[in-house]
């Protein structure tokens, strides 16, 4: 077990350094002293990615990494991530993600309450914090991003372009909400665009951390089992509001799912969010998610307020046009 540990441990290391490039000290700090740090080559390609060389230079920097990392470190590597890919290990990035500790970690992550100690400590230990923008993308569609996130506090979108230029927003997520696992477990690249429509703060978990849990955590496990069912039953109910309603009931609905307990289970009755960010979770204009807003307060289901809107009857919103 001892052996199993760590080698788990010595994959968090890998991916800390190779996405925050953190030093010796650093590492002395946050891992145990057993775990020692990469060889100088394997730390040489991760600054190589940090350089910020991307995009169309993603095959010359894959090569480069290559080159500077001895063959037994580069199948030592592949062992846990494949082929060395500075860009695709380094896609999530941030120069200024903060650490956590355990406290700040059971403050916005309800599934905390699901983990041993131990487990709970592994967990706090592989997440850091970023703040994103209005208009900040956390990843596009196609990115490599090997990281479970979650909204610790602000909103944002999860949508997509189709190849004919039409635009798809398939949800909100907001204060408490987790997404990617699908993603994570599946080593696949992301299937949609995460925009932050306001000013957010974002904890990604690092994928070995996720995947330690996945197959070590049975609590872990029993809240992703819950949240894939309830967002399974979301996703087909999109399909048939989309298709079948109008725009009050479209409003109503992207209302209800926001304010989801299971999803969202930090944002309480009170979301502030403008008409235009409603809007545009529900693929409409501002004017008519105004009117759509209009009818609903009148049918008492939500109130208006001039930072957002408090939600009177979530149930009520879910069959709103039923």
């Amino acid at each position: 077990m001892m052996i199993a540990t760590g080698f788990w441990e010595l994959e968090d290391v890998i991916a800390r350094l190779m996405v925050h490039g953190i030093g010796k000290a650093a590492v002395d700090t946050h891992f145990p002293p057993r775990v020692k740090p990469l060889p100088a080559p394997i730390r040489r390609a991760a600054a190589l990615e940090r350089t910020g060389r991307r995009g169309d230079t993603r095959s010359s920097s894959t090569e480069a990494a290559n080159r500077m990392v001895p063959g037994a470190g580069r199948a030592f590597y592949a062992g846990f991530y494949g082929p060395l890919d500075p860009v695709a290990v380094g896609s999530w990035q941030c120069g200024e993600d903060r650490v956590i500790d355990v406290e700040q970690l059971r403050g916005f992550a309800v599934w905390s309450e699901e983990l041993t100690d131990v487990e709970l400590e592994r967990a706090a230990r592989g997440i850091s914090l970023r703040t994103i923008d209005a208009g900040g993308y956390l990843f596009h569609r196609g990115d490599r991003f090997d990281a479970w996130a979650g909204i610790v506090e602000g909103i944002v979108k999860m949508s997509t372009v189709t190849s004919s230029g039409k635009a798809v927003s398939y949800t909100g997520l907001t204060s408490g909400g987790w997404f990617g696992e699908g993603s994570v477990i599946k080593n696949e690249r992301r299937q949609y665009d995460i925009v932050a429509l306001r000013r957010t703060e974002v904890a990604c978990m690092s994928g070995p951390t996720f995947r330690w849990l996945f197959e070590n955590s049975t609590g872990f496990n029993r809240f992703l089992v819950t949240q894939l069912n309830e967002r399974l039953g979301q996703f087909i109910a999109f399909l048939g509001h989309d298709r079948a309603f109008e725009s009050t009931p479209r409003v109503a609905r992207c209302i209800a799912w926001l304010f989801n307990p299971i999803l969202s289970p930090n944002i309480g009755s009170h979301l502030e969010i403008s008409q235009e960010e409603l809007g545009s979770l529900s693929g409409l204009s501002r004017q008519m998610t105004n009117r759509s807003l209009k009818t609903l307060e009148q049918a008492g289901l939500v109130r208006i307020e001039h930072d957002g809107i408090t939600v009177i009857d979530r149930d009520g919103l879910l069959h709103y046009g039923e």
